[in-house]
Order: structure tokens, then sequence, then C-alpha cells
């Protein structure tokens, strides 16, 4: 069912839709069996990353892997440069590189160019595994696991559309959602969400800024349902470099709220998730 709103905006894209697009039977025929295999209670973990943000991916799995939590079997990753995708499927992370994509270095501080080059991928991500019948829990490399997600939002309300992280920022309220974690049920409420958000997707340099506007008319004009998650899932504010105020029945948390990567290393070395014995897969005179 097609989802159209009495003042539905029509909203182009631009031309890295249209490459995308094009693209998509291809992808989608190539990805279509790997989906299956990885869809638990048709839900898919993704995530995007390049080289340059590798290291918080493998210290993901790495914290994964300590917990005995087989992250692995439903996760897939859209690679942004070839030695990453090279990487990946080195180490048995099924992935995805789109064609002649490379943006390979990390970037310097949240919302510089580098960083803007990747927010049209982070939408279209979750766009594109809607679009192939999934639900989706979208997530920033910058995250560690106590406990499997999957399992929470497998019991969670199902009247609810989306799952968002907390975000306290006093910009962004009453829309405190974090976009570095969400899950999202697939539906046409969510399916028409996040095909105007991919549509945009081009047009900011921070995905938060994109999906803000279309919260409230997707509220009004679609009934999109949204949730946002506690303490249990915990951003940034709660992670400090020096200091921490995550619960101790925490689920997920997030090192958010930093200027570059050395800081998120420390926001994890003080809440002690940062995997000094795990192969990290990059030197640490490349970034920190």
């Amino acid at each position: 069912m097609k989802l159209v709103a009495k003042n539905e905006r029509v909203v182009k894209g631009g031309q890295l839709q249209k490459k995308f697009d094009n693209e998509a039977p291809r992808r989608h025929a190539e990805l279509r069996s790997v989906l299956q295999r990885l869809a638990r209670n048709n839900a898919v973990v993704v995530m995007v990353t390049n080289w340059g943000q590798s290291p918080l991916l493998w210290n993901f799995g790495c914290r994964a892997d300590f917990r005995g939590i087989p992250w692995k079997n439903f996760t897939f990753v859209y690679a942004l440069d070839a030695d990453i995708q090279d990487v990946l499927q080195e180490r048995g992370v099924a992935s995805w590189r789109p064609n002649k994509v490379n943006i390979r270095n990390v970037s310097k501080k949240f919302g510089d160019s580098q960083y803007a080059k990747t927010v049209f991928w982070q939408i279209a991500m979750v766009h594109d595994i809607l679009s192939m019948g999934y639900d989706v829990l979208a997530q920033d490399v910058d995250l560690v696991w106590r406990k499997d997600p999957l399992k929470f939002f497998a019991e969670a309300d199902p009247d609810t559309d989306m799952f968002w992280m907390n975000d306290p920022a006093s910009l962004q309220q009453p829309l405190y959602i974090n976009g570095g974690f969400v899950y999202v049920r697939n539906n046409a409420r969510t399916r028409a969400f996040w095909t105007e958000a991919y549509n945009h997707g081009h047009s900011h340099n921070s995905q938060q800024s994109i999906l803000r506007p279309l919260f409230v008319h997707h509220y009004f004009n679609n009934g999109l349902r949204l949730h946002v998650l506690d303490n249990r899932f915990a951003n940034g504010p709660l992670l400090g470099i020096k200091k921490h105020e995550v619960p101790s029945d925490w689920i997920v948390a997030h090192a958010s709220w930093t200027h570059n990567m050395t800081d998120k290393v420390a926001k994890f070395r003080t809440l002690g998730e940062w995997d000094e014995h795990c192969d990290h897969g990059i030197g640490k005179e490349a970034w920190w």
C-alpha cells in the first residue's frame, strides 16, 4: 500500500539519488539472498562505515563477541571505500559498496565537509533495506551493546513505528531524538517517512537536520508513531570523557556528543568498553 497524505509534498532527489536508484535492480538482485540469510524476525542491523571510522566498528564487534552476541549473523554494512570493503569481506561481515564511491577518511569533527559526504548514505541505507521488505535497526558504528537490542524490539509495543535514542539538545526540543540508533518497523508510514528523508539526503551536513522537520509533518499527516527510548539506551551526554552516568542495566551505549574519534575512544574507556585486545584494523597513529 502506498501512503499518500492529504498534502503530501513532492520532493525530488539529486544526482546521488538518481545514481542510487539506477543501481537498485542490480543491487537488490545481489543482496536479496544475503538479507534473507541475515534477517532475524524480519529485522536486519545496518551500519555504514569507511576505513577511517572502522576502528569503532571493530570495537563494536569485539565487545559483542566478548558477550557472546553473534552480531555477524544479522548485520549488514554499507562500505564507503574499497579498503574497508576488502577488510569486511576478509572478516566475514556481509557488506556492499556503492559503485565508484570512495569516502575513505575519517571526519575531523561532527558536521564537517568529510562527515557531510556520509549523510546521504546514512539515510539511503535505511530507505534501501525498507524497500526490500525488512525492519531495520540502523546504527552508527560508535556504539557498543551490553545486550542484544533486537530481543528488546521484538517484544516492544507493536503499535510503535520507530524507536529512537534520546538526545537532550535544547535546540531540538521537543524533537529530542538522536539519529545514531533507530529501530524502524517496515510499514507504509515508515516507508513514506524514509522516502522523503532519502530525497532530502543530499541537502544537509547532518542526518538530524534532515529528519527533524519531517517528524512533525509525518506525525500530523500520516499518523507516524514514535517512541523515545529510556536511558538504558545511553546516548552521548551520559558518557563523559572522565566519568559517566550510564545506568547499570544499560543495553546500548553511544559515544556521541564528541568532537572527534579521540573523544569517542576516551568515552568508551571511561565506560570500560574500549577493547584494548581488539584488532581495530588500523594503526593508532593514523587517527588518535
